[in-house]
């Protein structure tokens, strides 16, 4: 076996593998062809003694986490390999994690077997969108879409604030909040008169001929939870989801969080899979 960095000659090789493999484990941030070849995303593909590509890994190093970390062959050797070689990128890290589904068994084992640490367990869940409940918002309360180049401040700041305590949250700058303009969703606002105190974000993606919604970034701040606000916000977007002619809507929760669990349980989203956050601490 042998490595090779990516370059811009392997980049299809890459992508095409992405795509055919990536869903296997964590598709959330697959490559696709608004990739950037640079430091930022270092990249190595692993072939076998036949020159065929068997394996590759991608490192997001602004975040820690993996795009891709997988293998044709759930062997040891493949993925320690793969490894071994990202691993001299993350000289500037203390951390590194990925997602896993929680039926792959044998990749599990391998992780930890390369000191990787199961941290905690997402849920992906997912409802038929036949059934719109009632949106139930007092006048004083306003949901507007983002003004871009103007208001993705109060994004970024109303992320910061509702999601600090979350388990794995990174935060959030100013620049992210830009690139999600291109990301074929739609970022929103809840207002209380002038003051804003809610998020949400929809995506509307298309996979197998199949048009889907998916939510996330659902917040209020902490002083106007417990009023119904966040399940206004949440049909707000299945509205939004069926208007669109989505015929399903998912989201992404921790298994942790009993309150959304119990929320998007009510509304009718059902758990569809379960995912493992791992974890390795670095440079100690």
């Amino acid at each position: 076996m042998h490595i090779k960095t990516l370059t811009n000659e392997l980049l299809h090789d890459f992508l095409e593998y992405c795509n055919k493999y990536g869903k296997e484990h964590d598709e959330s941030y697959l490559p696709d062809g608004d990739f950037k070849l640079n430091s930022e995303n270092p990249t190595y593909l692993l072939y076998n003694n036949s020159n065929e590509l068997i394996g590759v890994v991608s490192l997001m190093l602004n975040e820690g986490r993996f795009r891709i970390f997988h293998s044709i062959e759930a062997k040891l050797l493949n993925y320690r390999c793969l490894f071994d070689k990202i691993l001299l990128d993350t000289n500037r890290l203390k951390k590194i994690h990925l997602f896993l589904p929680e039926g792959k068994i044998k990749v599990r084992e391998i992780l930890k077997k390369l000191d990787f640490v199961e941290q905690r367990y997402s849920w992906y869940l997912e409802k038929n969108n036949t059934k719109i409940n009632n949106i139930e918002l007092l006048n004083v309360y306003k949901v507007k879409s983002i003004k871009w180049n103007k208001e993705e401040n109060i994004w970024c700041s109303l992320i910061n604030n509702n999601f600090k305590e979350h388990h794995g949250f990174s935060k959030l700058k100013i620049d992210d909040v830009k690139k999600m303009k291109g990301q074929n969703g739609k970022l929103f606002i809840l207002w209380r008169g002038k003051k804003p105190i809610g998020t949400i974000q929809l995506n509307i993606n298309i996979e197998n001929g199949i048009k889907f919604g998916f939510i996330s970034w659902l917040s209020i701040n902490k002083p106007y939870r417990g009023m119904g606000l966040g399940r206004n916000l949440l049909r707000y977007a299945i509205k939004l989801a069926n208007e669109n002619m989505a015929e399903k809507t998912g989201l992404v929760v921790h298994s942790t969080n009993k309150n959304a669990v119990q929320l998007y349980q009510n509304e009718g989203f059902k758990k569809i899979e379960s995912f493992i956050c791992f974890n390795k601490k670095l440079n100690l």
